[in-house]
């Protein structure tokens, strides 16, 4: 007798959790993403520009706004300006970096590497902030690891 093993079930055991959550249109200002409960490991946090970006200058990163305690960047901004779709945003996970965007040197849907680290996060809201307003959206995903008891990370 075979076993179906589902590509959900494998992702959450070798990755982690997968959450998603689109940004909607950008805004001048912070965008809530993700809502984290308890201590999580975040092994990644991907974005993928779903809507192209329309050409006003717009530089955008991600932060982190704990329940306790100020808000911190996660990442430093990076400009986005008339991203395509299909464009690939990557955290990298080493304190105050700029996302990594695959159109930087390769083409929307070309493969490359980002070597992710991980990260941990404390209960609070992961956002999507923007310089300015601008049609771009990007769906992002985040693949974490509960480490404290009913541990979660969920869209916000």
């Amino acid at each position: 007798m075979s076993t179906i093993i589902k590509g959900d079930e494998v992702r959450a055991v070798t990755l982690g959790i997968k959450v998603e959550k689109s940004s909607g249109a950008t805004v001048n200002g912070s965008t809530p993403i993700f809502t984290v409960s308890g201590l999580v490991l975040v092994r990644a946090i991907v974005g993928v520009v779903t809507t192209a970006f329309d050409g006003t200058t717009t530089s955008l990163n991600l932060t982190h706004d704990p329940t306790i305690g100020a808000a911190v960047d996660i990442c430093a901004a990076t400009v986005v300006t008339s991203d395509e779709v299909g464009t690939v945003y990557s955290y990298l996970g080493a304190a105050i970096t700029t996302l990594l965007v695959s159109s930087g040197t390769t083409v929307p849907g070309t493969a490359y590497a980002p070597r992710p680290q991980e990260a941990f996060f404390q209960p609070g809201v992961i956002n999507h902030k923007g310089t300015a307003a601008d049609a771009g959206t990007v769906l992002w995903r985040c693949l974490y690891v509960p480490i404290s008891d009913g541990a979660s990370v969920a869209a916000a």
